[in-house]
C-alpha cells in the first residue's frame, strides 16, 4: 500500500469542538485512586460451565457484561478494572487452576451462534498463572496483572482459558445469573486444549453470565499536556464493502479524566473531523485510502496531543452480478448461470450443481434453492450476488382477483395467476388454464394469465388456475383463490317458547366483503424490537442478525418468544391470519437425527415461555417439526386441546402433512395461517399450500381469547439448527352486523353473530364490511314464532236452541284438559251456556290455555202491545218482549220502521182502523205482535186549531218560521214520524225561528200550543 504523505496542520476549528465530543465532565472528577467495586447478579443459581468447567480437561469461556449493569459511579467515567472476583459455591475444582483472563470492550450483547466468538484481536490479556480457590461458599478474588482500561461506556467481555489438562472428580459449580439473552458461550474437552486466537466451535451458548464483583479504580483529573499516543488501525488494508468495521484505538494513551477526544482523516486533500469520532475508541467503514490520527485534548488547561497516524487503504469492491437472478428449468434441462465481475467465484451451497468454483454454473436442485456466488476479485475483495434456481414443478404460484371488494354481484372480476420465477430455462413460456370448483374448464390453456367474469349472485367463487410450460411436460400443482361477492350466511331460526324465553338467531357459514385490520406487528429485526412488558425472550433467544433467533445453530438449546398484548383481539368466531418469515438452517448435524429439531407457534391462555418443537398449552398449535422422532413424525402439524407430544394419529391433531421440503434447511420462508370467521384453517409456506379448510373445534370458535399469548418457541437436538422468525404480522378480519324490525335500514352495528332474547315478530338480518349500509346486505327475513300452544276457541259467542258448537283447542299433539268434564280429546261439543276451558300441553312440556264464554238463546217473544192514545198520536209499547235484538213496527197506514226500540210513537195523518204490528227478531227467529187501533182524530196542514197560525217556509231547509197573532203566547215540539222529539220551542209570543238545518231530510210533525188549543203541522225537510 502507499503511505500517503501528510502534515500536521491543527485543525484549529477541530480542536476548538472537541469540547462537542465524548468528554467526562470536571464536574465529576474525583481523586486518582478512588475505588468502586460493580456486583453483578443475585440468587443462588448455578452453572459447572462457565467460567471453567472443571469436569474437563481444558474449557474457554466468553462472557458478556452490559455496560448498564456496572455501578453508577463508573458508567461514563474512564477507569481501570484492577480486580475480579466469581462465586464458588460447590463442587469440586481440583486439576483446574491454571487460568489465563482477557478482557476487551465490546459492542455485542449476545452470542448468536455457537461460532460467534470475539475474537481475541478485540481483547487484552489482563492475567496468566495459577489462581487460588477459596472454600466452597465463598467469592475468588483474581488481582489483574495488566489491569484493563475501561471507557466506562462499552460492554464488557471476560474470557477464561483454562489449562491444566486434567479435570477434577465432579463437577465444579459457580454462581451465577440467568440474562434474556445468549450472553455467555463455552468450550469444554479432555484432550484439546483450545487457543482463544481462533476457538473451535462453542459447545453451547447460555442464558447466563458469573455473578461476578468487579473492581474499578477511577481515573484521576489531567492537569498537563496528554501523553503522545500512537493512533492503531485494527486493519491496515480493507475493501470498500467490508461488513467489518475498521476499529481505530490509541496506544499510549493517558489514563485521566477531563479528556476529549477527536478523530480526523485525511485522503489527501487535508485533515477533516469524523463527525462521530469523539471517543477514544472509534470504528468507521472507510470508502476510500486514508490516514488517520487521534487529538487528545486535557480539558482543563487546553493543551493537546496528536497521535502518530495510522494507514488505512481501501481497496473498491467487485460488482458480482449473475445473468439471471431467478430461473426455473425443465427435468432434463437443468439451468445455466453465469456470473460476472469478479476473477474467481465460489457458489454454495453445492447441492445440485456440476460445480462450485467457476464462473459458470449447471444448476439442477430438485427444490427451490437459493444460491449465493461470491467473487473474489485480484485484491481479495468480494460481492455477492444470490440467484434462485427452481423446478418448474416445484415454482411458486398465486392467483390473486381485483377488484378485491365486491360488495355486490354484477361486477366484473379479473383472476391473475403468477409463476415466480418467472423465466424459464431455454426460453420456454408459461401457459394458464382455469377452473371452477367442479373442475369444469373455465378458460382453456393459453398464453393468457388472467381470466375474467362478472358474479351473477353473492356467493365464494372457488377458481382453480393450472400452470405448464409450453418447452416441457413436466406437472405443476394447480393453486385457487377464493373470489367473495357481496354476502351471505346460513341463518338458523330457534322460536320462542316457554323453555326458549326469547328466540335466537344464529349465523353459520358467514361470507362477505371483510375489514381487515392489524391487530400485531412486529418485525423483530433489533433488540429495541423487544417491547417492555409485551414481548419477552427466554432460554437462548435472542436479536440477531436482523430476526429473533430462538435457538442458534447448537445443541440441546431452546428458545422462546412470547408476545403478550393486551391490545390483541380476533375477530368473528377467533378469525385471524398469522403470517410471519421462519428461518430453518445452519445444521451441525452431529448425530444426523434432529429428532428433538423444531420450531413451533402457540395461541392460548395457558402457554408457558418454553422452546418446544411440539408447542406448548392446550389451546392452538402449529408446529413445524424437523425430524422423525417416535411418535411423532416429520412433518407440519396443526392441533388443539394437544398437552402433550403430537403425533400423527395423536388425540388433538387436526391435521398432519409430512413436508419439511418446503421450509428446513431455509432462510426467511413466509408462513402464513388463517382461520376464517367460519373456524376454517388453512396453511400456506412458501407460497404453496400446505392445507386448506381444516375445521377448528367449536372450543375453539367459542372460546374468549382476550388475554391469551402467542409463543413461538424452538429446540434443537441432533440436527442443531438455526431457528428463527421475523416480520411477525397478525391481522383480524371483521364484519358487522345489524337484525333489525323487517323493512328497517339499520343505524347501529355490532361484531356479534347470534341475536338471543328475540321477542316475536319479523325481523330483517344484514351482514356490513364497515358497519354501515355503503357495503351491506340484507341476507335474510326470518319470522320468530311464539310456539308455546296458542290455544284460539274463539270470541265468546250465542248458539240457539237446540243447536252444538264444536270447540277446537288446535296443537295437534298436545295433551288436553277441559274444564268441568273428563274430556281430553282436540275438540269438544257443547250444547249449553257457560264458560269453558281447556289446558293445552306441548310434547316439550310448554302449556297454553284457551277460553270461551258460551249462550244459548231461544226464539224471541212478546205478549202484547200496549197502545196509549193522544190523538193524532198514539205511542206503542211492546210488553214482555223476550230473546229480542231488534224491532221493526208496521203502523197500517204504510209506514214501517226498521231497528226501532221497543217504544214507539206515530201521528197519524187519516182517520180509520189501523192494524198495528211489531216484528221481534233475533239469530234464532222471529215473532210478530198485532194490535187494532181506530183512528178518530188526524194531525195536517189543514187543520189548525190556533186561529192565525203561519208555518213557512215549508218545505224548509234551515230554519222555519211559526208566527201567531201579536200578544198570543205559545210553546212547540218537533216529532220523527216514528214519534221522537227532536226540538222543543220553549214558550214565545207572536213570532219565533226554528233551526231545522241539523235534521235529517224527511217529514217532521210539528205541535204549537196556545193555552187550550193545539195544532199539528206536517213540516217537509229537505
Amino acid at each position: 500500500m502507499k503511505k500517503l504523505t501528510t502534515f500536521k496542520m491543527r485543525n484549529r476549528s477541530a480542536s476548538r469542538n472537541l469540547v462537542l465530543g465524548l468528554m467526562l465532565s470536571m464536574g465529576s472528577l474525583l481523586a486518582f485512586g478512588q475505588t468502586i467495586t460493580t456486583s453483578i447478579g443475585t440468587g443462588t443459581n448455578t452453572s459447572s460451565n462457565i467460567p471453567i468447567t472443571s469436569y474437563y480437561g481444558y474449557s474457554y469461556s466468553q462472557q458478556i457484561y452490559l455496560a448498564s449493569e456496572m455501578d453508577p459511579g463508573v458508567q461514563g467515567q474512564l477507569n481501570s478494572i484492577t480486580k475480579i472476583r466469581f462465586y464458588y459455591a460447590s463442587g469440586s475444582v481440583t486439576n483446574s487452576d491454571n487460568w489465563t483472563i482477557y478482557m476487551g470492550s465490546t459492542n455485542q450483547t449476545s452470542f448468536s451462534s455457537n461460532t460467534n466468538w470475539i475474537p481475541s484481536t478485540a481483547m487484552s490479556q489482563v492475567f496468566s498463572g495459577t489462581v487460588t480457590f477459596p472454600a466452597a461458599g465463598n467469592w475468588m478474588e483474581i488481582t489483574l496483572t495488566t489491569p484493563f482500561q475501561w471507557n466506562g461506556l462499552s460492554n464488557v467481555v471476560i474470557a477464561v482459558d483454562e489449562n491444566q489438562g486434567s479435570y477434577s472428580a465432579s463437577d465444579g459449580y459457580w454462581r451465577s445469573q440467568s440474562t434474556s439473552g445468549t450472553r455467555a458461550i463455552f468450550y469444554r474437552n479432555d484432550s484439546t486444549n483450545p487457543d482463544p486466537a481462533s476457538p473451535p466451535t462453542a459447545t453451547g451458548l447460555i442464558s447466563a453470565v458469573s455473578q461476578v464483583q468487579i473492581v474499578h479504580e477511577l481515573a484521576p483529573a489531567c492537569s498537563a499536556a496528554p501523553d503522545h499516543a500512537t493512533a492503531v488501525s485494527s486493519v491496515s488494508t480493507i475493501c470498500s464493502n467490508s461488513p467489518t468495521p475498521v476499529n481505530l484505538s490509541i496506544t499510549g494513551s493517558t489514563f485521566a479524566t477531563g479528556l476529549g477526544y477527536q478523530w480526523q482523516y485525511n485522503d489527501g486533500s487535508g485533515w477533516v473531523d469524523y463527525p462521530a469520532g469523539t471517543t477514544q475508541d472509534f470504528s468507521v467503514f472507510p470508502q476510500q485510502t486514508v490516514n488517520v490520527h487521534l487529538i487528545t485534548t486535557c480539558i482543563a488547561t487546553g493543551d493537546e496531543d496528536i497521535s502518530e497516524e495510522a494507514s488505512i487503504s481501501v481497496n473498491p469492491a467487485p460488482t458480482v452480478a449473475a445473468d439471471n437472478a431467478a430461473l426455473a428449468y425443465c427435468s432434463g434441462s437443468p439451468a445455466q448461470v453465469v456470473a460476472t465481475g469478479a476473477s474467481t467465484y465460489a457458489w454454495s451451497p453445492a447441492t445440485g450443481l456440476n460445480v462450485t468454483n467457476n464462473d459458470t454454473v449447471i444448476a439442477n436442485p430438485t427444490n427451490s434453492t437459493v444460491y449465493s456466488v461470491v467473487g473474489t476479485d485480484i485484491m481479495g475483495c468480494k460481492d455477492t450476488a444470490m440467484v434462485t434456481i427452481t423446478p418448474i414443478n416445484k415454482i411458486t404460484r398465486t392467483a390473486t382477483y381485483s377488484p378485491t371488494t365486491l360488495c355486490t354481484p354484477g361486477t366484473a372480476v379479473t383472476v391473475t395467476a403468477t409463476a415466480a420465477p418467472a423465466t424459464i430455462f431455454g426460453g420456454g413460456a408459461y401457459e394458464y388454464k382455469f377452473m371452477d370448483a367442479n373442475g369444469a374448464v373455465l378458460q382453456d390453456w393459453s398464453a393468457s394469465s388472467t381470466y375474467n367474469f362478472t358474479p351473477a349472485a353473492d356467493s365464494i367463487y372457488k377458481i382453480y388456475a393450472d400452470f405448464r410450460s409450453n418447452t416441457c411436460p413436466d406437472a405443476i400443482d394447480s393453486i385457487s383463490t377464493s373470489i367473495v361477492v357481496g354476502f351471505g350466511a346460513n341463518v338458523a331460526v330457534v322460536d320462542y317458547d316457554c323453555i326458549n324465553l326469547g328466540g335466537t338467531v344464529t349465523l353459520s357459514s358467514i361470507f362477505g366483503q371483510t375489514n381487515t385490520e392489524t391487530v400485531y406487528t412486529n418485525p423483530f429485526a433489533a433488540p429495541t424490537d423487544v417491547t417492555a412488558g409485551i414481548v419477552t425472550l427466554g432460554g437462548s433467544a435472542a436479536i440477531t442478525a436482523g430476526r429473533a433467533v430462538l435457538t442458534p445453530s447448537a445443541t440441546g438449546i431452546n428458545g422462546s418468544l412470547t408476545i403478550n398484548d393486551p391490545a390483541f383481539h380476533t375477530g368473528l368466531n377467533n378469525a385471524m391470519t398469522v403470517s410471519f418469515k421462519m428461518t430453518a438452517d445452519q445444521p451441525i448435524n452431529n448425530y444426523g437425527t434432529g429428532g428433538a429439531d423444531g420450531i413451533s407457534y402457540s395461541f392460548g391462555n395457558d402457554v408457558t415461555a418454553t422452546g418446544n418443537q411440539n408447542g406448548t398449552g392446550s389451546k392452538l398449535r402449529l408446529s413445524f417439526d424437523a425430524n422423525d422422532n417416535s411418535p411423532n413424525i416429520a412433518g407440519i402439524y396443526l392441533g388443539y386441546n394437544v398437552t402433550g407430544t403430537l403425533s400423527p394419529a395423536g388425540a388433538g391433531t387436526l391435521i398432519h402433512v409430512g413436508n419439511i421440503a418446503l421450509w428446513k434447511l431455509k432462510q426467511d420462508v413466509p408462513v402464513v395461517l388463517t382461520i376464517d370467521p367460519n373456524g376454517k384453517a388453512s396453511l400456506t409456506v412458501d407460497g404453496t399450500t400446505v392445507f386448506e379448510n381444516v375445521q377448528m373445534p367449536a372450543a375453539y370458535m367459542n372460546a374468549n381469547t382476550a388475554g391469551w399469548k402467542h409463543v413461538f418457541g424452538a429446540a434443537t437436538g441432533g440436527d442443531a439448527m438455526r431457528q428463527a422468525i421475523k416480520d411477525v404480522l397478525i391481522t383480524a378480519p371483521s364484519l358487522d352486523f345489524a337484525f333489525v324490525p323487517a323493512t328497517t335500514t339499520p343505524t347501529a352495528w355490532g361484531s356479534a353473530s347470534t341475536f338471543t332474547n328475540v321477542q316475536p315478530g319479523t325481523y330483517d338480518v344484514w351482514i356490513s364490511s364497515n358497519g354501515s349500509a355503503s357495503c351491506a346486505k340484507k341476507i335474510e327475513t326470518v319470522e320468530i314464532v311464539n310456539t308455546n300452544p296458542l290455544v284460539l276457541l274463539g270470541n265468546d259467542t250465542t248458539i240457539c236452541e237446540g243447536e252444538s258448537l264444536t270447540l277446537d283447542a288446535g296443537n295437534a299433539g298436545a295433551t288436553y284438559v277441559w274444564s268441568n268434564s273428563q274430556i281430553t280429546t282436540q275438540t269438544r261439543i257443547v250444547t249449553q251456556p257457560g264458560p269453558y276451558v281447556v289446558n293445552v300441553t306441548a310434547p316439550n312440556g310448554c302449556v297454553g290455555v284457551g277460553s270461551i264464554n258460551v249462550d244459548v238463546m231461544g226464539a224471541p217473544t212478546a205478549s202484547t202491545i200496549y197502545v196509549q192514545n193522544n190523538m193524532p198520536t198514539y205511542t206503542f209499547t211492546i210488553l214482555n218482549p223476550q230473546n229480542a235484538n231488534q224491532y221493526s213496527w208496521d203502523f197500517g197506514d204504510g209506514t214501517t220502521i226498521a231497528n226501532a226500540p221497543g217504544t214507539v210513537s206515530h201521528t197519524y195523518l187519516t182517520a180509520g182502523p189501523r192494524q198495528v204490528s211489531v216484528t221481534l227478531t233475533n239469530e234464532c227467529g222471529t215473532e210478530t205482535v198485532i194490535a187494532t187501533v181506530v183512528v178518530t182524530s188526524t194531525a195536517g196542514l189543514e187543520t189548525n186549531a190556533i186561529d192565525g197560525l203561519n208555518v213557512y217556509p215549508n218545505p224548509a231547509n234551515e230554519f222555519v218560521t211559526v208566527e201567531l197573532p201579536s200578544a198570543t203566547q205559545a210553546i212547540g215540539s218537533l216529532f220523527t214520524m216514528a214519534g221522537s222529539l227532536v226540538r222543543t220551542i220553549d214558550s214565545f209570543t207572536a213570532k219565533t225561528e226554528v233551526s231545522v238545518a241539523d235534521l235529517t231530510p224527511g217529514v217532521y210533525f210539528l205541535h204549537i200550543q196556545s193555552e187550550d188549543k193545539t195544532s199539528v203541522i206536517k213540516l217537509v225537510v229537505e
